[in-house]
């Protein structure tokens, strides 16, 4: 498979993240929080993947595909 670099770049920012820390998957759970509240503040909608449950279905290829009921 080919290399493609924005993947490569999504990689090592996702590494470089998670790394900050330690791994810690409550710690970048409480980070990711901490950076919605700052954005609502600012006056972001923050919308929560709930609102998108159940909108999504696999197709018979298995690609996801959105429900029509939308």
């Amino acid at each position: 498979m080919l290399d493609d670099p924005i993947v490569e770049e999504v990689r090592k920012a996702r590494q470089e993240y998670a790394a900050k820390f330690d791994y810690d998957l409550r710690s970048l759970f409480l980070d990711i929080k901490r950076q919605e509240a700052e954005y609502r503040k600012k006056g972001w909608k923050v919308i929560s993947s709930s609102s998108t449950r159940g909108r999504i279905k696999r197709t018979h290829t298995g690609q996801p595909s959105l429900n029509s009921t939308l």
